[in-house]
């Protein structure tokens, strides 16, 4: 069966069989027990790269609890608003455990939903979640790089880029003509209650808008929300942004008993269109 992959090593379409992806230059690359396939090229070490299990498992445990939906939904907006088509394909670099990608999936249950990330543990998850889908129903997902997108030239009609590095120049190869560019970084006050419990001082995010040679900026969308957090709910949330590696031992261990917590999401989303 053809699939939208290429091979990372001769750039031959990938078909897709029961335990493997093949392409015609023979290039055998096996389907895991879970669903995804490793397609990292080779100078890439996937089992060390992306984020850590723990981070990644925290992750999952606070976005099932629905806090973050506010974004998904806004995010599945801009796409409706862009004229994104029912069948388009539609890449998610940098996927993580899938959530953002799963949701796209629901509200666009045509369209081809593939997405990608190094970490292999957080693409086992992602994976495992569709297992017993339908195929119709499936998000597909591969371990490999943002820099390295396992896709043909001018073939997807929107990437996702929710907070992850944004690699312009190989978005901007893998999408069509007026394709649509989302990406989704935190806003100033992003999580400045939580900020607040934990360090001395809280500082607020900087906000900037970069340009991406090739992409024209044709929308910013702000979303806010107030977040009554558990001790729980909150110690993943910390353990899940780039705040918790950066922070010292003593504030990795007060994450851990937080209590109740109330901070404010934010989030701005920007639309770019490749031209």
């Amino acid at each position: 069966m053809k699939t939208h992959y290429i091979c990372p090593v001769c750039g031959e379409t990938l078909d897709e069989a029961e335990k493997n992806y093949l392409c015609p230059n023979r290039h055998n690359f096996d389907k895991a027990s879970e669903g995804y396939v490793n397609l990292a090229p080779p100078k890439k070490d996937a089992d060390r790269s992306g984020d850590a299990v723990e981070s990644c498992k925290a992750r999952r445990r606070f976005l099932e609890t629905g806090a973050y939906a506010c974004l998904a939904d806004a995010l599945c907006d801009a796409l409706d608003t862009c004229g994104i088509g029912k069948d388009a394909l539609i890449l998610d670099a940098g996927c993580g455990e899938g959530y953002y990608t799963r949701c796209v999936k629901k509200r666009f249950p045509g369209a081809f939903l593939y997405g990608v990330d190094l970490a292999k543990s957080a693409v086992r998850m992602a994976a495992k979640a569709e297992k017993n889908k339908a195929e119709a129903e499936k998000c597909h997902f591969a371990v490999a790089g943002i820099f390295d997108l396992p896709f043909a030239g001018e073939s997807a009609e929107a990437v996702l880029s929710v907070f992850a590095p944004v690699a312009d120049a190989e978005n901007r190869r893998v999408l069509k003509k007026g394709g649509v560019l989302l990406v989704a970084c935190p806003g100033k006050q992003h999580l400045y209650g939580l900020k607040e419990r934990l360090y001395d001082t809280a500082l607020e995010n900087e906000e900037k808008t970069p340009e991406y040679e090739g992409f024209a900026l044709t929308g910013e969308t702000r979303v806010k929300s107030e977040l009554h957090l558990t001790g729980e709910q909150a110690a993943d949330l910390f353990a899940m942004t780039p705040y918790f590696w950066r922070s010292s031992e003593q504030v990795r261990q007060n994450s851990a008993n937080l209590g109740e917590t109330v901070t404010t999401a934010d989030f701005l989303i920007k639309i770019y269109r490749k031209l």
